[in-house]
């Protein structure tokens, strides 16, 4: 079940509107729930230098979005398409089964973001 960290981030989450000027984009969602979410990085030789995020949603996709975007700091391109959803879960203590679409759904747009830089 979610800890203090799920709090955390959902007080305060990281990157949440703060999208790099230039970057890449990556979106997904629009499922039943109807959540989305679009995440953009910038990219400056093989590092993730900025990373932010949109939700909307429920609240575990704002999270999710957040550890993201915790994670790509100062990642190296390959190290950040190795985020997987059991990875971004983990950092908040595990996601209830009815929440891990989120999980989910943050990981592809991630993957998605990921994919536009590197073919950039």
């Amino acid at each position: 079940m979610a800890d203090w960290r799920y709090e955390e981030h959902l007080r305060s989450p990281v990157g949440l509107a703060e999208l790099p000027s230039v970057g890449h984009d990556g979106v997904a969602g629009g499922a039943a729930c109807g959540d989305l979410v679009r995440i953009v990085v910038r990219v400056e030789g093989d590092r993730v230098a900025d990373a932010g995020f949109v939700a909307e949603g429920c609240g575990a996709l704002t999270v999710c979005g957040s550890v993201a975007c915790e994670l790509l700091d100062g990642a190296s391109i390959r190290d950040a398409a190795r985020i997987s959803v059991d990875a971004v879960a983990d950092e908040v203590g595990g996601l209830h089964p009815g929440k891990r679409h989120a999980a989910e759904l943050v990981v592809d747009a991630l993957h998605r973001a990921l994919g536009s830089a590197v073919a950039a």
